[in-house]
């Protein structure tokens, strides 16, 4: 199963929370994301790899919040 998922550079500017692009990705490690338009993140965009994400890089984006998600990461 994928671990690492890099998505630099993208032009990505949201992620809609009713079709969750990383439900799937059950074992995912590392994700990349620095670079793009994105604004905010769906509060529940990780739940099922939160157990096993170990990074990731929201660098260089337009964050106006941050959700509470990453309080459970850390």
């Amino acid at each position: 199963s994928l671990i690492e998922l890099s998505l630099q550079n993208c032009n990505l500017s949201s992620f809609v929370s009713t079709n969750n692009p990383f439900e799937s990705l059950l074992h995912l490690q590392r994700l990349k994301l620095s670079s793009n338009h994105l604004t905010e993140l769906p509060e529940n965009f990780l739940d099922k790899s939160s157990h096993s994400l170990i990074s990731i890089d929201l660098q260089r984006n337009r964050f106006r919040t941050i959700p509470t998600l990453f309080g459970r990461i850390v």
